[in-house]
Formats: structure tokens, sequence, C-alpha cells
């Protein structure tokens, strides 16, 4: 989840945003994955964390993050996580998903591409037809991104809907979190900034 979604803000120069509600819907892709891995699970009166790692970094250093939450809700780790967009870019160019592009002259920021872009092509097909994400994968991205403002046209309006939701499955729980905190956090503009994020993770033994 979390690579298809960071994959949806590649422009076509392979940059991606420096956006804290693009991070927001990234981090919201990874609390999904976990959930579909059995690491993070919904019980009648709370939320359970199953810290076994996975092997990826970016799934492990959110389950390293989550384990020390403290009381805090996934809301507040969602806006407050220091796990950043280029984070998940160099995760996924390590394992060969991605690959880096030749930088451009006079500017620093790294630039990336998809291997490989049929699934990449699909989900931007889905964001402008969300009715046809048949599968829970599809419709937990489709929600995502379309929470977070990658979805335009008439069908966007329903992307994040109940019905669409119901088609995530077990992760439906997961998912309404998600596509609700980061749609009110973009509508609202009430994202914490990186230094006062640095600032409340410096405390903790991470």
């Amino acid at each position: 989840m979390a690579a298809r979604v960071a994959a949806l803000y590649l422009d076509r120069s392979g940059w991606l945003p420096d956006s804290d509600y693009a991070a927001m819907a990234a981090r919201g892709g990874l609390l999904v994955d976990l959930a579909l891995r059995g690491r993070l699970a919904q019980t009648d009166d709370s939320i359970d964390l199953y810290p076994t790692p996975t092997g990826w970094f970016p799934l492990d250093r959110a389950l390293d993050e989550l384990a020390l939450l403290d009381g805090r809700s996934l809301d507040w780790w969602l806006e407050h996580s220091r796990v950043r967009l280029v984070d998940l870019a160099a995760a996924l160019v390590d394992d060969g998903t991605w690959t880096r592009l030749p930088a451009r002259p006079l500017h620093r920021r790294p630039r990336f591409a998809v291997r490989g872009t049929d699934v990449l092509a699909r989900d931007h097909a889905l964001l402008a037809q969300p009715g046809l994400a048949a599968t829970d994968t599809d419709a937990a991205v489709v929600g995502i991104a379309t929470a977070a403002g990658l979805a335009t046209g008439p069908a966007a309006g329903t992307a994040t809907g109940p019905e669409l939701l119901a088609r995530t499955g077990r992760v439906a729980w997961v998912c309404e979190l998600v596509t609700g905190f980061v749609g009110r956090a973009r509508i609202e503009g009430s994202a914490v900034s990186s230094a006062s994020r640095t600032a409340l993770w410096s405390g903790l033994p991470y």
C-alpha cells in the first residue's frame, strides 16, 4: 500500500513533493500494510501491535515508533512520525522496485522512477474510476490517495465513501481511520512542522 501511494506522488520528472500531507498519506499506507501483515489488529476495545520485524525498513521503523506511542493515538503517529516519502523511496530503490534517476543540473532533490509501470498506470486509472477498485488493496489505495487530494473529477467525491471503504474488507477499520485523518488534516492545514516533529521524538529512546 505505502509503495503504491508513494508512486502516485511522483511527478513527470520523477520528483516527490516535500509535503507533510503526502508523507501522512504514505504513512497511512504503512498502517494498512502492517494490518495486512497481521502486525496491527483491532480488537473489541483496543488496537493491538505485534512488533515482529517484517524485514522491510519503512515498516519496521513504523513498528518501532508505534511501540513507543505510550498511549498516543494512531492519528498522532500519522501526523508526527519521522518516516518520510524519501525514506520509502530509498527502501524501494534498495529492493529494486524503484530506480534512482540521474540528477538534473542545479537540482539537488533526488529523482525516481517505478520499475514496471503497469501497476502505477492502473492506480492512476482507478483514481479516475474508483468504482473499478474490485480488491481490498485497490480500494485501500484509492481511498487513501483520494483523501490526500490525488484524485480529481466527479468520481473523487465518492472514493472515500462507505461503499468503497467496505471493499477494503478486514482492513476497513484502519482505512477508515487513515482516510478520515488525512482528509481532515489536508482540509484544515493542520500538519505539524518538521522541526516540531523532530523535537517531539527527540526524547524517546529510538
